[in-house]
């Protein structure tokens, strides 16, 4: 199977370029195309003859309600391309003999350490560094919408990698393929991002989850990269942020036309 790997490319930023087929079998979103449902809609006129596997970002979440806007994600997904455009949201679907199993993920704030007093300071810094917790926001218990805080994303994470867990428990690893935003293993990291406690917010160390899969493809970072833990391939193809012509792009190692085979 030949998965077109593309995340993290921002259209609201750079503009709405649909890229010339590039002889894939199913095209993979791992999340931040657009803030709400603005990627799917894009990716539907962009791969009109595709199989589309869309996994949301962080910034799909962007000035909502985390709750309300999966739903509203799910809904969208299941009417604009019925049957073609999949959104994974803690999800699980098989194309084409091969298993996508996907999560937005999050982390667990452990890159630096996991102790209690290092995750409480990765915690309080990407409180203060990082827009998520500044553009969304969530139901309380009293059911008042506030701003998110590490504590609900931090749940999330641990839901998102117990249904991982799980999904990887079964299942031939040679015809899996897992797709989050967040970053599974602390190689995605840039070397200028090494010493900063807010790629804690960025990646975390998923450890024997990675050996389960044939490939492993995520976004977030805006730097790409392409390694191997074990047996597992790591693949992230981000644009990252673009002038509103769609030229000088962040990123200037993204390919619209980066293919895995598989």
């Amino acid at each position: 199977m030949r998965v077109r790997v593309l995340s993290d490319l921002h259209i609201d930023f750079g503009g709405d370029f649909a890229p010339p087929p590039a002889g894939e079998d199913v095209v993979v979103i791992a999340g931040d195309a657009c803030e709400g449902d603005g990627g799917l809609h894009w990716a539907a006129r962009a791969f009109p003859a595709t199989p589309i596997i869309y996994v949301p970002g962080n910034h799909e979440f962007y000035g909502l309600e985390y709750g309300a806007c999966r739903a509203a994600l799910r809904d969208a997904a299941d009417s604009i391309a019925p049957g073609r455009l999949h959104l994974l949201d803690d999800h699980a679907i098989t194309l084409g003999g091969m298993r996508f199993v996907g999560s937005t993920l999050w982390t667990d704030f452990q890159l630096y350490g996991d102790s209690p007093n290092a995750v409480a300071r990765a915690k309080n810094v990407c409180q203060r560094t990082m827009l998520d917790y500044r553009h969304i926001r969530t139901r309380g218990t009293d059911g008042v919408a506030r701003l998110i805080e590490p504590d609900d994303t931090l749940l999330w994470h641990r839901r998102s990698r117990q249904f991982l867990g799980l999904c990887l428990a079964s299942g031939a690893q040679r015809e899996t393929i897992v797709v989050t935003h967040h970053g599974p293993h602390r190689r995605s990291l840039a070397p200028q991002f090494a010493d900063d406690l807010t790629s804690a917010g960025f990646i975390s160390n998923l450890g024997p989850l990675l050996g389960r899969a044939a490939l492993w493809i995520h976004g977030h970072t805006h730097t790409s990269f392409d390694y191997v833990v074990g047996t597992t391939r790591v693949a992230c193809n981000p644009r990252g942020y673009c002038a509103k012509d769609g030229t000088r792009c962040e990123n200037d190692a993204f390919s619209w036309d980066f293919v895995v085979d598989v």
